[in-house]
């Protein structure tokens, strides 16, 4: 036998011991005792019934988890104190007869009541904590309450006590009324309705040998009353007190559901922790003694146990330590977390390579992105070499011959036709360089060169007139067209003057100097050019196309 289960039969067979001493108490008192020691015993049966239902319903208040379920009990311990107290009362402190009988009445109130909140607590079995009867079963109290009013204004109608005309008699002169053959009718109905409603419940459940533990009480019952209604000699000179048998009945009745596990209660940690072999749980008091512990549970310091209250512990077989404090004591279970451990250093392993690989991808990027710089610039430089090739030879022919030269004279001409070409390259880059070239980028190129020219003694004059619709590329060839002018003049000319705008919807530019010169590699060069010649000088107009948008 288990240890928990040799200590509940223990606690069985001394209450069992103090029952039957407390039944003794008032034969021996009757027999035996003098008139003041048979009171004082008979005070001492009462109160430890009292006491013995009392308790009964602490326990209950403390074990029985489903709430309605504990307020049924609650409440049926409640009623046999208070059926005790009222028979004390009637019998050992009250005199009046009026009194007498209202007492006696009061009896009805649990003779009624207690079966039939064992109906609804059948009814209750075997559910969930969260359970609660239906509104339409809760009005079957109903009838059972009209019963027991009927019974206390019994004195108005005499439906159910019928005493003799004109006084109330003794406690033995009365016949019985029809309202109490329907009370004794409906009480048997409901101990039977609670009996078979138990049955049903009982049927439902996995192991069929705990049914017989509500059927006893039930049947010693049963049983009982019948001798009682036979008037046996046995039951009435030994177990005549109906009250505390109806009491003590009943009470076996619940106590058996709630040991089978019928009514929901958190008494049976040892079977809990038995049966909770996937689990590695221990309850201990607060000295960190272990009182239960289920079979996985493993042997656990009480330093580690201390510990792991204040902060997270893990144990060297890769289990987390977790504590919770309850009443009078702490909850110790562990969770084998060596699972997620592996999987946190893999994902540490695995966040080191990214992040060695995010390093290797950054530099090899950043590699890429110099290269391509290097590349568009390379790609830049040749483009703006290539736009200005002619212009860089006409320079370094123009170094030599500076070098050369000795007259300061001409040594400034030449720095001024330098300038000329250099403006010009310096104004070009930014067309190359821009990613969109405008107006004011040609009218800064136009203004820059004619201050070049303006060192050769040569007046520069520019207008450009339009507004939006020319795209870059015009603007470009507007400026070539212009240079290539300007140093095909440059030895002649002493006023030059550019003009870009639309004619009709074509734009074109157009370049005037005061000089006549041999066109004709301009013409090979623009297929478009014409020029006019006249004394006054030449004009050399070059259409660039149709207005359009962007480079």
């Amino acid at each position: 036998m288990k240890k928990s289960d040799l200590k509940k039969a223990e606690n069985a067979a001394v209450l069992a011991v103090l029952i039957v001493v407390a039944t003794l108490l008032p034969i021996i008192a009757r027999e035996y005792a003098t008139p003041v020691l048979n009171k004082l015993l008979n005070f001492v049966r009462t109160f430890f019934y009292i006491g013995l239902f009392s308790a009964w319903g602490v326990s209950v208040n403390k074990r029985v988890v489903q709430k309605q379920v504990r307020r049924y009990l609650l409440f049926v311990s409640a009623l046999m104190v208070f059926w005790l107290f009222v028979r004390e009362l009637r019998f050992r402190m009250v005199i009046d007869e009026t009194a007498l009988r209202f007492l006696w009445y009061c009896y009805y109130i649990p003779i009624v009541l207690i079966p039939m909140i064992s109906v609804f607590v059948s009814l209750s079995l075997n559910r969930g904590e969260s359970y609660r009867l239906p509104r339409a079963v809760k009005l079957l109290s109903l009838p059972c309450v009209a019963l027991v009013l009927c019974v206390l204004t019994n004195e108005l109608h005499q439906l159910v006590f019928r005493f003799p005309e004109g006084g109330f008699g003794a406690d033995d002169d009365y016949s019985y009324g029809v309202l109490f053959y329907i009370l004794t009718a409906t009480v048997a109905l409901m101990a039977a309705a609670s009996f078979v409603i138990m049955l049903t419940k009982s049927s439902s459940l996995k192991n069929k040998k705990i049914m017989i533990l509500p059927v006893v009480p039930y049947l010693i019952a049963t049983l009982y009353f019948v001798l009682y209604a036979l008037r046996s000699p046995v039951v009435w000179k030994y177990v005549g007190d109906v009250a505390v048998a109806w009491c003590l009945f009943f009470t076996g009745y619940f106590e058996s559901c709630i040991q089978s596990g019928l009514i929901q209660s958190n008494t049976r940690y040892p079977d809990l922790f038995a049966a909770s072999g996937g689990l590695s749980i221990q309850i201990t008091d607060n000295d960190y003694n272990v009182h239960y512990k289920s079979a996985n549970a493993g042997k656990i310091s009480a330093d580690d146990m201390r510990r792991a209250r204040g902060e997270e512990l893990i144990l060297p077989d890769g289990k987390r330590l977790r504590t919770i404090d309850v009443n009078g004591g702490h909850a110790v279970w562990t969770e084998d977390v060596s699972g997620l451990i592996n999987l946190h250093e893999t994902l540490e392993f695995r966040s080191e390579e990214l992040e060695e690989r995010a390093a290797f991808l950054q530099l090899e990027y950043n590699r890429a992105r110099e290269h391509k710089i290097v590349e568009e610039q390379n790609r830049l430089y040749d483009l703006l070499q290539s736009e200005t090739q002619s212009q860089l030879d006409a320079i370094n022919s123009l170094v030599e011959e500076y070098k050369s030269e000795s007259d300061s004279e001409k040594k400034r001409g030449i720095l001024a036709r330098i300038s000329v070409l250099g403006s010009y390259i310096k104004r070009r880059k930014n067309f190359v360089l821009s990613s969109k070239i405008t107006a004011d980028m040609l009218e800064r190129a136009f203004a820059e060169s004619a201050r070049s020219l303006r060192l050769l003694g040569i007046k520069c004059t520019y207008l450009t007139d339009f507004e939006g619709g020319v795209s870059g590329s015009q603007l470009t060839a507007a400026y070539d067209f212009f240079e290539d002018v300007t140093e095909t003049v440059l030895d002649e000319a002493r006023f030059i003057n550019v003009r870009v705008c639309f004619v009709g919807n074509e734009l074109r530019a157009n370049v005037m100097t005061d000089c006549t010169v041999d066109s004709a590699e301009l013409c090979r060069r623009y297929e478009r050019l014409s020029v006019q010649s006249d004394a006054d000088g030449t004009m050399f107009i070059l259409p660039l196309g149709k207005g359009g948008d962007g480079r």
